[in-house]
């Protein structure tokens, strides 16, 4: 059905701002799948990036139970899919504060909802998920597309409700217990070189010596092709698949980590060989693809039929075989043509076989029937259910979701396929065939397996199949006692983060191999994420710019390098000191440095370490003022504070500035840019006498004082 045909938007429509009700018509292609706008339920597997089997993710609108207010949601939903390409997880969050938000608006329409709602929603939130709850920002998120949508008078922001723990803003604790202590990673990558290693501590250790090496997203870890190494002139590159809107490049390997990574990828190819072996076959089996098929009804008559046939047709399978009798763990044996040959001597009969006589005596029993055209009567205490349980040959439903590699996919179960299972037991309990189904092209090409994706693009456009993927192996290779399948598995970001934290049943590769912290000497413990802080600092500590960095890791501007830097103040002010003696970093303390040294070096040094005894971060440079003991007496407005003998604005003297980041260069370009416009305005305006004119005078002189020297 679609959206304008729908009963639901009609009177929500009505009330969606004209110049935005013609955004709604051309949603209905971005609906999921089968669904309709007026489902409550949509299955949005499909909107994600990983394809390689089809899947059930339910986006359930029903939780909202304010009528409007759930197809107001939907179409913020179906909005944001068709202009941003949003991933199925987008849905959830929205959903969840939406529920929340309907309850309280309760029997009043979508029109009545007030700004005292939404506060009184993010007191319920907090309540139940905490002060700093993640799900803040989607209520801001619904009540700017309520307000932009439906013109509602709603604002809300989400309010800053903790101090930053580590990263740039952070406290030396914070960012010390955010840090992974180097001894345990060389505790987990010296585990490379064991031989007695479980394939699943090969297959983990192999992927975080490369994460160690690259910093990737965990998503990003799980989703390399297996050609992932590139060879450039001597430097070695790992490419992988962007899973964020960055720069996407490959990763530059350090020479140090060059060996490292090259074992690992290696090591991780021999263990996952037959993974994508099985994938390549998978597509090449006359079966059809069952997850679809277990969702159609008329697929299920069509291809369940045509299984049926062949188990039944199957001479393995018969059950009134009058050639010979079935043994459960030997198969087929000719009991009474071995008695014959020994012309009637049970004991020589059954020494040949190696036979109890309580077995001799059911299989001679069982072929007699079989002889007569009869099924063997079961023993007595034996219900059908455990007969075909413990009979592979019998046809149940246990067999079905085994054959068609389902181990747990007896929740699929209808009443159509267990009648059509119950007929083919039927069937075999006669000696007969079940009936083969009329060919039905149609659903023999639409039903097919095609070769599966891995990761598709945001129009669905294949980026990566899983016969190309590293991380594939077989089915149950790994987390299972079984060890044959012919079906694959591509290993998931839980995976990988229960290896680390350990799950019911097995302990954390920390515990297993007695990897302790420093810090604490207890078993080490962090998650996979943490590694790619880890190795954002080690790159600030070894000198390189924000720029670069940023280029690393494939982001889209340097400013999201601060939360990964965890450098200690100590480390920091040392890095300062540096630039100064080097003369990159500017400012007044710069220029005293210069001319104390001149006279006498070690009271240079003695002023520097004072100077720089307390730096706080900001855009444009680093303050050397200690603001926990007196106020800034600037007001934070580090280029206007004072002028020279000339008239002439001057940056205050706290300020230090770094040539060497791009990011302070071109913020103090920014506020030069600002401070030239706004001067530009009042001149124009006739107002080159106001009092604040001087303010912005200061602050081009002295941004501009900054950048002549940087330049």
């Amino acid at each position: 059905m679609s959206i304008n045909a729908s009963r639901s938007i009609l009177p929500i429509r009505a009330q969606v701002v004209p110049e935005r009700q013609d955004l709604i018509d051309g949603l209905d292609a971005h609906l999921p799948g089968a669904s309709s706008f007026d489902d409550d339920s949509w299955n949005v597997w499909s909107w994600g990036k990983r394809r390689h089997r089809e899947g059930t993710t339910t986006a359930n609108f029903a939780h909202i139970l304010h009528a409007e207010l759930r197809v107001a949601i939907k179409l913020m939903v179906l909005h944001k899919r068709a202009t941003e390409k949003v991933t199925h997880t987008y849905a959830f969050p929205n959903i969840r504060v939406a529920s929340f938000l309907g309850e309280i608006l309760g029997a009043r329409p979508l029109s009545k909802l007030t700004n005292a709602d939404v506060q009184r929603c993010e007191q319920r939130l907090s309540t139940q998920y905490g002060a700093g709850c993640s799900y803040l920002t989607n209520l801001a998120m619904i009540a700017e597309y309520l307000n932009t949508w439906f013109a509602l008078p709603v604002t809300y922001k989400r309010p800053k409700t903790a101090a930053a723990r580590y990263g740039v803003k952070g406290t030396d604790v914070g960012r010390r217990k955010k840090l992974i202590p180097e001894s345990v990673l060389g505790q987990l990558l010296a585990l490379q070189t064991r031989t007695d290693l479980d394939a699943e501590d090969r297959l983990f250790v192999s992927a975080l010596a490369i994460n160690v090496a690259c910093g990737f997203r965990i998503s990003e870890l799980m989703s390399l092709p297996v050609d992932c190494l590139v060879n450039d002139e001597d430097a070695l590159y790992v490419r992988h698949v962007e899973s964020k809107k960055g720069k996407a490049a490959p990763r530059l390997i350090p020479p140090q980590l060059k060996p490292v990574v090259e074992a690992a990828v290696s090591d991780l190819i021999e263990i996952t060989n037959e993974g994508r072996n099985i994938a390549r076959r998978w597509v090449e089996k006359k079966q059809p693809d069952w997850s679809l098929v277990l969702e159609d009804p008329a697929a299920i008559a069509y291809f369940l039929g045509e299984f049926l046939h062949e188990w039944t047709s199957d001479p393995d399978h018969r059950l009134i075989n009058p050639d010979a009798a079935w043994h459960r763990d030997r198969g087929w044996i000719d009991v009474l043509g071995a008695l014959r040959r020994n012309n009637g001597a049970v004991n020589a009969t059954t020494e040949q076989l190696d036979l109890s006589w309580s077995s001799f005596n059911e299989l001679c029993k069982q072929q007699w029937a079989s002889r007569r055209g009869v099924l063997c009567e079961r023993k007595k205490g034996l219900t059908v259910e455990d007969w075909q349980r413990r009979d592979r040959r019998v046809m149940s439903k246990y067999q079905f979701f085994r054959a068609i590699g389902f181990a747990s996919g007896q929740y699929r179960k209808s009443d159509q396929m267990q009648e059509m299972i119950d007929a083919a037991t039927r069937a075999q309990m006669r000696g007969e065939v079940y009936p083969m189904p009329p060919f039905e092209i149609e659903l023999e090409a639409r039903f097919g397996r095609s070769r599966p994706v891995l990761l598709a693009d945001q129009n669905a456009r294949p980026l990566l199949f899983v016969d190309e993927a590293l991380m594939v192996v077989p089915k149950y290779l790994i987390g299972s006692h079984e060890t044959k399948s012919e079906d694959f598995k591509v290993l998931e970001a839980e995976q990988f983060m229960m290896w680390l934290g350990g799950r019911p049943g097995r302990a954390s590769v920390f515990e297993r191999h007695g990897i302790t912290d420093p810090r604490t000497g207890h078993p080490a413990k962090f998650v996979s994420h943490d590694i790619r802080h880890w190795l954002n600092t080690a790159y600030h500590r070894g000198g390189l710019s924000p720029e670069q960095i940023a280029i690393l890791f494939n982001r889209q501007s340097f400013e999201g390098n601060s939360t990964y830097n965890h450098m200690t103040n100590e480390e920091r002010r040392e890095a300062v000191a540096g630039g100064v003696r080097d003369h990159a970093i500017t400012g007044h303390i710069t220029d005293t440095f210069r001319s104390i040294a001149e006279v006498n070096r070690s009271e240079a040094e003695m002023y520097l370490q004072a100077m720089t005894r307390q730096l706080n971060v900001m855009p444009h440079g680093l303050c050397a003022k200690d603001l926990a003991a007196e106020p800034c007496p600037h007001h934070l407005s580090c280029f206007s504070c004072a002028t020279d003998d000339q008239g002439v604005g001057t940056p205050c003297a706290f300020l230090i500035v770094d040539a060497s980041d791009d990011g302070q260069v071109k913020e103090i370009k920014r506020i030069q840019d600002n401070a030239d416009a706004m001067l530009d305005w009042f001149e124009e305006d006739g107002m080159s006498d106001a009092p604040q004119v001087q303010h912005f005078r200061n602050i081009a002189s002295s941004t501009r004082k900054i950048l002549s020297e940087d330049a």
